[in-house]
Protein backbone atom coordinates (compact mmCIF):
# COMPACT_ATOMS: atom_id res chain seq x y z
CA UNK A 1 0.00 0.00 0.00
CA UNK A 2 1.51 3.30 -1.36
CA UNK A 3 2.12 5.98 2.13
CA UNK A 4 -0.21 8.55 0.71
CA UNK A 5 -3.57 6.05 0.72
CA UNK A 6 -2.25 4.61 4.01
CA UNK A 7 -2.72 7.71 5.83
CA UNK A 8 -5.68 8.76 3.96
CA UNK A 9 -7.21 5.98 5.63
CA UNK A 10 -6.28 7.47 8.94
CA UNK A 11 -7.49 10.32 8.78
CA UNK A 12 -10.87 9.71 7.16
CA UNK A 13 -13.80 8.62 9.25
CA UNK A 14 -13.20 10.03 12.51
CA UNK A 15 -16.79 10.56 13.48
CA UNK A 16 -16.29 12.15 16.37
CA UNK A 17 -18.66 15.13 17.26
CA UNK A 18 -18.40 17.20 20.39
CA UNK A 19 -21.28 17.00 22.40
CA UNK A 20 -23.81 20.17 22.56
CA UNK A 21 -25.24 22.01 25.00
CA UNK A 22 -23.71 20.22 27.33
CA UNK A 23 -21.79 22.90 30.33
CA UNK A 24 -18.16 22.44 30.73
CA UNK A 25 -16.49 22.42 34.01
CA UNK A 26 -14.79 25.85 34.41
CA UNK A 27 -10.72 24.23 34.74
CA UNK A 28 -11.68 22.83 30.88
CA UNK A 29 -12.87 26.36 29.79
CA UNK A 30 -10.01 28.26 31.26
CA UNK A 31 -7.07 25.77 31.06
CA UNK A 32 -7.32 24.66 27.25
CA UNK A 33 -8.36 27.72 25.59
CA UNK A 34 -5.77 27.80 23.29
CA UNK A 35 -6.29 23.89 22.57
CA UNK A 36 -9.96 24.47 21.81
CA UNK A 37 -9.32 27.33 19.45
CA UNK A 38 -8.28 24.91 17.15
CA UNK A 39 -11.68 22.53 15.87
CA UNK A 40 -10.10 20.77 13.28
CA UNK A 41 -9.78 16.83 14.20
CA UNK A 42 -6.70 14.95 14.89
CA UNK A 43 -6.13 11.66 15.44
CA UNK A 44 -3.30 10.14 17.65
CA UNK A 45 -1.69 7.75 19.24
CA UNK A 46 -1.09 7.94 23.15
CA UNK A 47 1.37 5.52 25.37
CA UNK A 48 3.83 6.20 28.46
CA UNK A 49 7.33 5.64 28.29
CA UNK A 50 10.04 5.36 31.69
CA UNK A 51 12.60 3.22 32.56
CA UNK A 52 12.40 -0.29 30.95
CA UNK A 53 13.40 -2.21 33.84
CA UNK A 54 10.69 -1.86 36.23
CA UNK A 55 11.19 -4.28 38.65
CA UNK A 56 13.36 -2.00 40.70
CA UNK A 57 10.07 0.33 41.21
CA UNK A 58 7.93 -2.42 41.94
CA UNK A 59 7.11 -4.78 44.39
CA UNK A 60 5.05 -7.45 43.34
CA UNK A 61 3.62 -9.32 46.28
CA UNK A 62 2.53 -6.32 48.26
CA UNK A 63 1.46 -4.30 44.82
CA UNK A 64 3.54 -1.24 45.35
CA UNK A 65 5.38 1.27 43.18
CA UNK A 66 7.75 3.48 43.95
CA UNK A 67 7.09 7.04 42.43
CA UNK A 68 8.27 6.31 38.94
CA UNK A 69 8.24 9.59 36.83
CA UNK A 70 7.82 8.93 32.99
CA UNK A 71 6.75 10.91 29.77
CA UNK A 72 3.48 10.50 27.57
CA UNK A 73 3.92 10.12 23.99
CA UNK A 74 1.68 11.06 21.62
CA UNK A 75 2.01 10.78 18.25
CA UNK A 76 0.10 12.58 15.94
CA UNK A 77 -0.84 9.87 12.88
CA UNK A 78 -1.34 12.87 10.32
CA UNK A 79 1.68 13.97 10.64
CA UNK A 80 3.79 11.36 12.25
CA UNK A 81 4.85 14.24 14.18
CA UNK A 82 6.05 12.69 18.04
CA UNK A 83 5.21 14.81 21.21
CA UNK A 84 7.07 13.24 24.68
CA UNK A 85 6.04 15.21 27.75
CA UNK A 86 7.19 14.88 30.88
CA UNK A 87 4.88 13.98 34.08
CA UNK A 88 5.20 13.52 37.28
CA UNK A 89 4.01 9.81 36.88
CA UNK A 90 4.00 6.09 34.78
CA UNK A 91 0.65 6.41 33.55
CA UNK A 92 -0.54 2.32 32.75
CA UNK A 93 -3.84 3.38 31.61
CA UNK A 94 -5.18 6.87 29.78
CA UNK A 95 -9.31 7.79 29.37
CA UNK A 96 -10.54 10.84 27.25
CA UNK A 97 -12.19 13.41 28.53
CA UNK A 98 -16.03 13.05 26.63
CA UNK A 99 -16.63 17.01 25.96
CA UNK A 100 -13.17 18.08 25.77
CA UNK A 101 -11.39 15.66 23.71
CA UNK A 102 -8.09 17.32 24.54
CA UNK A 103 -8.30 16.29 27.81
CA UNK A 104 -6.56 13.21 29.05
CA UNK A 105 -6.60 11.32 32.39
CA UNK A 106 -3.50 9.28 32.94
CA UNK A 107 -2.97 7.27 35.59
CA UNK A 108 -0.44 4.87 37.24
CA UNK A 109 -0.96 1.23 38.32
CA UNK A 110 0.21 0.08 41.83
CA UNK A 111 0.90 4.05 42.83
CA UNK A 112 -0.68 6.38 44.10
CA UNK A 113 -0.23 9.36 41.31
CA UNK A 114 -2.60 10.64 38.70
CA UNK A 115 -2.46 13.19 36.11
CA UNK A 116 -4.98 14.96 33.80
CA UNK A 117 -3.34 16.94 30.82
CA UNK A 118 -3.96 18.54 27.37
CA UNK A 119 -3.59 16.43 24.48
CA UNK A 120 -2.67 19.16 21.93
CA UNK A 121 -0.74 21.67 24.30
CA UNK A 122 1.14 19.08 26.38
CA UNK A 123 0.74 20.62 29.68
CA UNK A 124 -0.60 19.19 32.41
CA UNK A 125 -4.02 20.37 34.13
CA UNK A 126 -4.19 18.48 36.97
CA UNK A 127 -2.02 16.32 39.59
CA UNK A 128 -3.86 13.68 41.77
CA UNK A 129 -3.26 11.72 44.61
CA UNK A 130 -5.23 8.30 45.90
CA UNK A 131 -6.57 8.67 49.33
CA UNK A 132 -4.42 7.50 52.27
CA UNK A 133 -3.30 3.75 52.13
CA UNK A 134 -5.00 3.08 48.64
CA UNK A 135 -2.98 2.30 45.43
CA UNK A 136 -4.33 3.02 41.96
CA UNK A 137 -4.74 0.42 39.51
CA UNK A 138 -3.84 1.49 36.01
CA UNK A 139 -7.44 2.39 34.39
CA UNK A 140 -10.18 4.88 34.93
CA UNK A 141 -13.19 5.93 32.80
CA UNK A 142 -15.62 9.53 32.56
CA UNK A 143 -18.64 9.49 32.95
CA UNK A 144 -21.02 10.56 29.62
CA UNK A 145 -21.06 14.14 31.22
CA UNK A 146 -17.57 14.62 31.94
CA UNK A 147 -18.58 15.58 35.52
CA UNK A 148 -17.41 12.02 37.63
CA UNK A 149 -13.91 10.34 37.26
CA UNK A 150 -14.20 6.94 37.84
CA UNK A 151 -10.45 5.18 38.69
CA UNK A 152 -9.77 1.36 39.91
CA UNK A 153 -7.98 1.32 43.23
CA UNK A 154 -6.93 -1.19 45.78
CA UNK A 155 -5.90 -1.23 49.40
CA UNK A 156 -3.85 -4.22 50.28
CA UNK A 157 -3.46 -3.10 54.07
CA UNK A 158 -7.18 -4.40 54.52
CA UNK A 159 -7.67 -6.52 51.61
CA UNK A 160 -10.27 -3.47 50.14
CA UNK A 161 -10.82 -2.81 46.51
CA UNK A 162 -13.04 -0.18 45.27
CA UNK A 163 -13.88 2.21 42.77
CA UNK A 164 -12.83 5.83 43.29
CA UNK A 165 -14.78 8.67 42.25
CA UNK A 166 -14.11 11.74 41.49
CA UNK A 167 -15.55 15.19 40.90
CA UNK A 168 -13.82 17.10 37.84
CA UNK A 169 -15.29 20.59 38.81
CA UNK A 170 -12.95 20.33 42.28
CA UNK A 171 -10.82 17.21 40.98
CA UNK A 172 -11.49 16.25 44.85
CA UNK A 173 -12.38 12.04 45.66
CA UNK A 174 -16.04 11.95 46.84
CA UNK A 175 -16.70 8.04 47.33
CA UNK A 176 -15.11 4.84 47.24
CA UNK A 177 -17.50 2.07 45.70
CA UNK A 178 -16.47 -1.13 48.05
CA UNK A 179 -15.73 -4.42 45.83
CA UNK A 180 -15.00 -6.72 47.62
CA UNK A 181 -12.10 -8.69 48.14
CA UNK A 182 -10.97 -8.49 44.45
CA UNK A 183 -8.44 -6.71 42.37
CA UNK A 184 -10.13 -3.78 40.52
CA UNK A 185 -8.76 -3.60 36.98
CA UNK A 186 -9.91 -1.60 33.61
CA UNK A 187 -13.24 0.19 33.33
CA UNK A 188 -15.76 0.47 30.16
CA UNK A 189 -18.46 2.25 30.15
CA UNK A 190 -21.62 0.91 28.47
CA UNK A 191 -23.13 2.28 25.44
CA UNK A 192 -26.55 4.01 27.00
CA UNK A 193 -24.46 5.88 29.23
CA UNK A 194 -26.23 4.72 32.68
CA UNK A 195 -23.53 2.14 33.87
CA UNK A 196 -19.93 1.15 33.63
CA UNK A 197 -18.46 -2.04 34.14
CA UNK A 198 -15.01 -2.75 35.83
CA UNK A 199 -13.25 -6.15 35.53
CA UNK A 200 -12.00 -7.52 38.88
CA UNK A 201 -10.26 -11.33 39.77
CA UNK A 202 -10.50 -12.81 43.34
CA UNK A 203 -7.32 -12.33 45.75
CA UNK A 204 -6.78 -13.21 49.13
CA UNK A 205 -5.63 -12.74 51.95
CA UNK A 206 -2.42 -13.39 52.31
CA UNK A 207 -1.35 -13.50 48.79
CA UNK A 208 -2.83 -17.41 48.74
CA UNK A 209 -3.00 -18.18 45.29
CA UNK A 210 -4.12 -21.38 45.30
CA UNK A 211 -7.31 -19.98 46.54
CA UNK A 212 -7.71 -17.24 44.00
CA UNK A 213 -10.36 -19.22 42.06
CA UNK A 214 -12.05 -16.48 40.15
CA UNK A 215 -13.59 -12.96 39.10
CA UNK A 216 -16.25 -10.76 38.12
CA UNK A 217 -17.28 -7.89 35.84
CA UNK A 218 -19.21 -5.79 38.15
CA UNK A 219 -21.57 -3.25 36.67
CA UNK A 220 -22.38 -0.03 38.69
CA UNK A 221 -24.87 2.61 38.15
CA UNK A 222 -23.65 5.85 37.30
CA UNK A 223 -26.82 7.87 39.20
CA UNK A 224 -25.88 6.47 42.45
CA UNK A 225 -23.07 4.64 41.86
CA UNK A 226 -24.59 1.36 43.55
CA UNK A 227 -23.52 -1.83 41.73
CA UNK A 228 -26.48 -3.14 39.50
CA UNK A 229 -24.87 -6.97 38.77
CA UNK A 230 -21.90 -9.43 38.78
CA UNK A 231 -21.24 -11.28 35.73
CA UNK A 232 -18.98 -14.56 36.56
CA UNK A 233 -15.06 -14.46 34.75
CA UNK A 234 -12.37 -16.31 35.65
CA UNK A 235 -9.41 -13.62 36.19
CA UNK A 236 -10.93 -10.94 34.49
CA UNK A 237 -8.54 -7.92 33.63
CA UNK A 238 -9.23 -6.48 30.52
CA UNK A 239 -12.45 -5.50 28.79
CA UNK A 240 -13.05 -4.34 24.93
CA UNK A 241 -16.41 -3.26 23.94
CA UNK A 242 -17.76 -4.70 20.92
CA UNK A 243 -21.75 -3.77 21.13
CA UNK A 244 -24.00 -2.42 23.51
CA UNK A 245 -24.59 -5.76 24.99
CA UNK A 246 -20.91 -7.79 23.77
CA UNK A 247 -18.03 -7.40 25.33
CA UNK A 248 -14.43 -9.27 24.65
CA UNK A 249 -12.58 -9.85 28.57
CA UNK A 250 -9.05 -10.92 28.66
CA UNK A 251 -7.72 -13.04 31.51
CA UNK A 252 -4.92 -12.01 34.11
CA UNK A 253 -1.26 -13.61 34.12
CA UNK A 254 -2.61 -15.45 37.44
CA UNK A 255 -2.65 -18.39 35.33
CA UNK A 256 -0.43 -20.29 33.21
CA UNK A 257 -2.00 -19.72 29.98
CA UNK A 258 -3.83 -16.79 28.30
CA UNK A 259 -7.76 -17.10 27.73
CA UNK A 260 -10.45 -14.43 26.95
CA UNK A 261 -14.00 -14.37 26.71
CA UNK A 262 -16.79 -13.23 24.14
CA UNK A 263 -20.07 -12.51 26.87
CA UNK A 264 -23.33 -10.93 25.31
CA UNK A 265 -24.86 -9.72 28.74
CA UNK A 266 -28.70 -9.35 27.28
CA UNK A 267 -28.36 -13.23 26.36
CA UNK A 268 -25.90 -14.51 29.19
CA UNK A 269 -23.78 -16.13 26.80
CA UNK A 270 -20.48 -17.15 26.83
CA UNK A 271 -17.91 -18.02 23.94
CA UNK A 272 -14.24 -19.12 25.56
CA UNK A 273 -11.27 -18.71 23.49
CA UNK A 274 -9.63 -21.78 24.61
CA UNK A 275 -12.24 -23.50 22.57
CA UNK A 276 -11.33 -21.67 19.38
CA UNK A 277 -10.30 -23.19 16.06
CA UNK A 278 -6.35 -22.94 15.99
CA UNK A 279 -5.83 -21.99 19.82
CA UNK A 280 -2.63 -23.69 20.94
CA UNK A 281 -1.81 -23.38 24.82
CA UNK A 282 1.39 -23.72 24.64
CA UNK A 283 2.02 -20.67 21.87
CA UNK A 284 -0.61 -18.57 23.38
CA UNK A 285 0.85 -18.44 26.75
CA UNK A 286 0.83 -15.44 29.16
CA UNK A 287 -1.74 -12.49 29.96
CA UNK A 288 -3.91 -11.23 26.76
CA UNK A 289 -3.30 -7.55 27.67
CA UNK A 290 -4.36 -5.23 24.94
CA UNK A 291 -7.30 -5.88 22.66
CA UNK A 292 -8.44 -3.88 19.50
CA UNK A 293 -11.75 -4.22 17.81
CA UNK A 294 -11.71 -4.54 13.83
CA UNK A 295 -14.80 -5.48 13.24
CA UNK A 296 -18.61 -6.65 14.87
CA UNK A 297 -16.72 -10.12 13.95
CA UNK A 298 -12.83 -9.90 14.26
CA UNK A 299 -10.90 -8.48 17.42
CA UNK A 300 -6.83 -8.29 17.95
CA UNK A 301 -5.38 -8.79 21.32
CA UNK A 302 -1.60 -9.18 21.90
CA UNK A 303 -0.06 -11.79 24.45
CA UNK A 304 3.84 -9.69 25.10
CA UNK A 305 4.84 -12.99 27.27
CA UNK A 306 4.42 -15.12 23.97
CA UNK A 307 6.00 -11.92 21.73
CA UNK A 308 2.14 -12.75 19.51
CA UNK A 309 -0.69 -11.52 18.96
CA UNK A 310 -4.05 -13.08 17.43
CA UNK A 311 -7.15 -12.31 15.32
CA UNK A 312 -10.14 -14.07 16.90
CA UNK A 313 -13.56 -14.41 15.21
CA UNK A 314 -16.14 -13.98 17.82
CA UNK A 315 -18.68 -15.44 15.87
CA UNK A 316 -17.19 -18.32 14.59
CA UNK A 317 -14.66 -18.88 17.36
CA UNK A 318 -11.67 -19.28 15.42
CA UNK A 319 -8.08 -17.60 15.62
CA UNK A 320 -4.96 -16.57 13.77
CA UNK A 321 -1.65 -16.01 15.09
CA UNK A 322 0.97 -14.04 14.38
CA UNK A 323 4.44 -14.11 15.55
CA UNK A 324 5.79 -10.64 16.47
CA UNK A 325 8.97 -8.85 16.68
CA UNK A 326 9.85 -8.26 19.80
CA UNK A 327 8.13 -7.72 22.67
CA UNK A 328 4.51 -6.54 21.66
CA UNK A 329 2.57 -4.69 24.00
CA UNK A 330 -0.10 -2.48 22.92
CA UNK A 331 -2.54 -2.87 19.98
CA UNK A 332 -4.77 -0.21 18.63
CA UNK A 333 -7.42 -0.24 15.32
CA UNK A 334 -6.78 2.94 13.05
CA UNK A 335 -8.40 2.13 10.40
CA UNK A 336 -11.06 0.05 8.39
CA UNK A 337 -9.30 -3.32 8.88
CA UNK A 338 -5.65 -1.78 9.95
CA UNK A 339 -4.05 -1.72 13.04
CA UNK A 340 -1.03 -1.14 14.66
CA UNK A 341 1.14 -3.47 17.55
CA UNK A 342 3.67 -1.36 19.50
CA UNK A 343 6.84 -3.05 21.14
CA UNK A 344 7.66 -2.39 24.76
CA UNK A 345 11.10 -3.08 24.29
CA UNK A 346 12.11 -0.90 21.51
CA UNK A 347 9.25 1.15 20.96
CA UNK A 348 9.16 -0.24 16.88
CA UNK A 349 5.05 0.29 15.35
CA UNK A 350 4.33 -1.73 12.89
CA UNK A 351 1.10 -1.90 10.83
CA UNK A 352 -1.24 -4.37 9.77
CA UNK A 353 -4.00 -5.01 7.93
CA UNK A 354 -6.71 -8.08 7.81
CA UNK A 355 -8.18 -9.24 4.26
CA UNK A 356 -9.61 -12.11 3.41
CA UNK A 357 -8.41 -13.74 7.32
CA UNK A 358 -5.03 -13.38 6.69
CA UNK A 359 -2.68 -10.87 8.46
CA UNK A 360 -0.80 -8.78 6.09
CA UNK A 361 1.86 -6.00 6.61
CA UNK A 362 1.42 -3.50 4.43
CA UNK A 363 4.46 -0.92 3.73
CA UNK A 364 5.30 0.42 7.35
CA UNK A 365 4.95 3.70 6.92
CA UNK A 366 5.40 4.64 10.82
CA UNK A 367 9.04 3.80 10.41
CA UNK A 368 10.47 5.61 7.78
CA UNK A 369 11.27 8.35 10.17
CA UNK A 370 12.17 5.86 12.69
CA UNK A 371 9.72 6.88 15.60
CA UNK A 372 9.62 5.20 18.82
CA UNK A 373 6.37 5.16 20.74
CA UNK A 374 7.29 4.99 24.56
CA UNK A 375 7.69 1.48 25.90
CA UNK A 376 3.49 1.21 27.58
CA UNK A 377 1.84 -1.42 28.62
CA UNK A 378 -0.88 0.09 26.74
CA UNK A 379 -1.64 2.47 23.46
CA UNK A 380 -4.77 4.35 22.99
CA UNK A 381 -6.05 5.92 19.95
CA UNK A 382 -7.83 9.07 20.35
CA UNK A 383 -9.34 11.58 18.54
CA UNK A 384 -9.52 15.32 19.20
Amino acid sequence: MERREFLRNFVQGSGLLLAQGLVLPSIFLSQTAEASSDLSFQRYLVTAHTDKDLKHYLDFDKKISKPIDGEIHILDLAHQSLRKVDVPAYCHGFAQHPINTNVIFGVEKWGNRAIVFDLKTGKVLQSLKAPENFRYFGHGAFDPSGQKLYTSASRYDSNLNAVLVYNTKTWTHEQSIELGHVESHEIRLRDDGRSFLIATRFRHHFDNKELDSGGELVEINISDNKIIRRYPVPFADHILRISSDVYVVGTSISRPHSNAYAMDLKKGSVLDLRDASGYDPEFMNGETLSAGKIDSDHVVMTIPASQMFFIWNIKTNQVIKQKAEGWDNGVAVVADSQFIVTSGDNGDIKSYKFISNKIVSPDDVFNEKKVKLGNGRHVYLFTS
